[in-house]
């Protein structure tokens, strides 16, 4: 069974991604780190990374970058 690294059960996706992109600045790696870190999480999830993009109240191409995030999580490594 995969764990959740899902910061809280109270937060919406799109609440964590705002807080995110908040704390790290907004360039497109940090969409890519968010889908990294998160990616368990969000291929579980019943929604996608367009709707945690417009969740946040970004624009739901914002979840291209997070879904490069996702793909890329199976060749990271977190130290």
């Amino acid at each position: 069974m995969r764990r959740s690294r899902w910061p809280s059960v109270d937060a919406s996706a799109g609440q964590v991604l705002m807080l995110a992109v908040a704390k790290w600045s907004a360039s497109l790696q940090q969409y890519h780190l968010f889908g990294i870190l998160y990616s368990l999480y969000i291929q579980d999830a019943d929604f996608t990374a367009d709707d945690i993009a417009e969740d946040a109240g970004l624009s739901r191409k914002h979840g291209i970058e997070i879904r490069k995030g996702i793909r890329l999580s199976k060749y990271v490594v977190m130290k």
